[in-house]
């Protein structure tokens, strides 16, 4: 019996869907009665994805520039997945004979060896003939 694999490859693309992510900024700003500005309470809160970088610049007038910075990771991903599927076959070989026609010249052999076997098939016959007759 022969064994045969076949494999069969698939290509297809897909979507992967992310959990939200998101970052938190507390902060309390007052202002005293020169109009300068007081942090008080700062605090960041990062995602697993996304990390917020907090800054406070104070100005030599007394105010103050709060800046927030946010970083993501990319959240859109593509994926190609290829699936492959190998299917084993096992079977068994089976000759099969195509008959082909004759050709003028093997007609022409088959049909003279019939005739030369019918001659000595008949002068077989008539020599036994012969031979019975004479006993």
């Amino acid at each position: 019996m022969q064994e045969t694999e076949r494999v069969t490859e698939t290509l297809r693309d897909t979507t992967i869907v992310v959990r939200p992510d998101s970052a938190t900024v507390r902060a309390l700003l007052l202002c005293d009665s020169a109009n300068h500005v007081l942090v008080r309470l700062l605090e960041v809160g990062n995602g697993h994805r996304v990390s917020a970088g907090l800054g406070v610049e104070t100005h030599p007038d007394g105010s103050a520039t709060l800046t927030v910075d946010c970083q993501a990771d990319s959240l859109r991903m593509e994926l190609q997945l290829r699936d492959r599927e190998i299917e084993r076959l096992r079977g068994e070989t089976h000759t099969v004979l195509v008959p082909r026609d004759l050709s003028w010249w093997q007609r022409t052999f088959i049909a003279i060896g019939v005739i030369c076997t019918i001659l000595f098939l008949a002068t077989a016959g008539i020599g036994i003939w012969q031979a019975v007759k004479k006993r």
